[in-house]
């Protein structure tokens, strides 16, 4: 939602503008676009025609920054004025978002501190592997895209040629070890991705199955440097296990939920509805549970799992998965 209350949706191959009446005002045709996994965010000039076909746009990314991102030509994004959608700028040729319908992709926009205290908007980015052309390799797992004019629009934030702000999973582990995000928020002092992955990066111990996790980056580390996980648990009063993120929300406690949480009113909550597995998959069984965790406990957690990397009770940060898989303990301050 804008300014003026007007209300954007992005679906399979359509962009709407809605008024606070829910009443459409303008409507975009995305697709469906002659595609493949094969082509390039810009053409298919020299890919197989046989691999061509009539493929829906499904929307991944619209975000009140007047773009959006689709499945087609390898997730790139097209920006849309605000009040008038359908006036768009030219599709730019970047790989951001997942290319196929299944394969999740969390954006937001949010603040970054990355040149000292001066506070810019970044787009930040988290993408399952859809393991689907030559180009998803462009793409990493989680990234802040810079939302400055310019020919750096959208591109990954560089500090220099080997720092960048970005992280992503080992390229061995990519076909086997996805992760799907589900939300995304920002705090004063860093960024947060929820997401539901893996137990075990290691092959034979698939069945451990799935568990939610928090990952979380410092909003003035332009290199993810600080970028760490904790693990997310909710359950029941029974002991059942519900391993499954389904949706979540940030909110601020009113006074009753305040009082029965024993925090102060509008202390910030990360509220989650579960699901559990079935068996060791991923896929969600009918039983559902929402669990509440102020912010509080959740730095603490963070704060923890670091202290026990530097005083040695976990010899890495226990991120096999991560791509150079980071030895060093991540930072316990936010650079400034």
């Amino acid at each position: 939602m804008d300014h003026a209350a007007n209300l954007y949706a992005g679906g399979s191959n359509w962009l709407f503008q809605l008024n606070s009446s829910l009443s459409v005002i303008e409507s975009v045709r995305t697709g469906p676009i002659p595609d493949s996994p094969l082509c390039s965010p810009t053409d298919c000039s020299g890919v197989d025609e046989s691999t061509i076909q009539l493929r829906n746009n499904i929307n991944k990314v619209l975000v009140v920054d007047e773009h959006i991102c689709g499945t087609v030509h390898q997730g790139a994004c097209r920006k849309h004025r605000l009040g008038a959608i359908i006036q768009s700028d030219e599709l730019l040729p970047l790989p951001v978002a997942a290319n196929d319908e299944n394969s999740s992709t969390l954006a937001f926009v949010g603040p970054s501190r990355y040149n000292g205290n001066i506070i810019q908007p970044v787009l930040y980015v988290a993408v399952t592997d859809s393991r689907l052309g030559p180009y998803r390799d462009m793409v990493p797992a989680i990234s802040s895209r810079s939302l400055e004019s310019g020919q750096r629009y959208l591109s990954i934030i560089e500090k220099s040629f080997s720092d960048t702000a970005k992280v992503d999973i080992e390229i061995h582990m990519k076909d086997y070890f996805l992760v799907n995000y589900i939300y995304g928020f920002s705090t004063p002092d860093f960024v947060y991705f929820a997401t539901v992955q893996k137990r075990s990066h290691l092959r034979a111990l698939e069945e451990w199955g799935f568990h939610s996790r928090l990952a979380r980056v410092c909003q003035s580390d332009p290199t993810y440097n600080t970028y760490a996980e904790v693990t997310v648990e909710c359950v029941g009063p029974d002991g059942q296990q519900y391993s499954l993120l389904q949706d979540a929300a940030l909110i601020e406690a009113g006074n009753e939920l305040a009082h029965s949480l024993r925090v102060k009113p509008r202390s910030k909550l990360f509220v989650g509805a579960f699901s559990a597995a079935i068996e060791h998959t991923s896929t969600p069984d009918t039983r559902s549970a929402i669990c509440i965790y102020t912010l509080q406990e959740i730095e603490q957690k963070f704060a923890q799992n670091i202290h026990m990397c530097y005083n040695g009770s976990i010899t890495t940060r226990n991120m096999d998965y991560i791509a150079g898989n980071i030895p060093n303990c991540p930072a316990k301050v936010c650079p400034s």
